[in-house]
């Protein structure tokens, strides 16, 4: 039986990334892009999976950040029942003279 997949959208709901947990039969993916400290980008992504289909497999999750078209920053993690990670990039500062 394929297990069955829930996509979450963090916006909508107003929760934090990592809320809340899937039932068992089910997989979560969560993924936010946000303001990073200072001047940047930080990114999240995580797989989160019930007890259920984290018996038989292992998560997985794979971040890419892009500006354009340039690959700046990859990252990828496994984990049971939660693979997750953050990209972050920061932006050289502004020169004022």
């Amino acid at each position: 039986m394929r297990p069955k997949c829930r996509r979450k959208k963090e916006a909508a709901s107003g929760q934090p990334p990592g809320s809340p947990s899937p039932y068992a039969d089910e997989v979560l993916v969560f993924s936010y892009i946000g303001p990073g400290a200072g001047f940047g980008i930080t990114t999240y992504s995580a797989t989160e999976m019930g007890a259920d289909v984290a018996a038989y497999y292992d998560a997985e999750v794979y971040g890419y950040l892009y500006q354009g078209t340039t690959l700046l920053e990859l990252g990828n993690a496994t984990g049971n029942p939660i693979a997750e990670g953050v990209l972050a990039r920061l932006r050289r500062r502004p020169c004022f003279r």
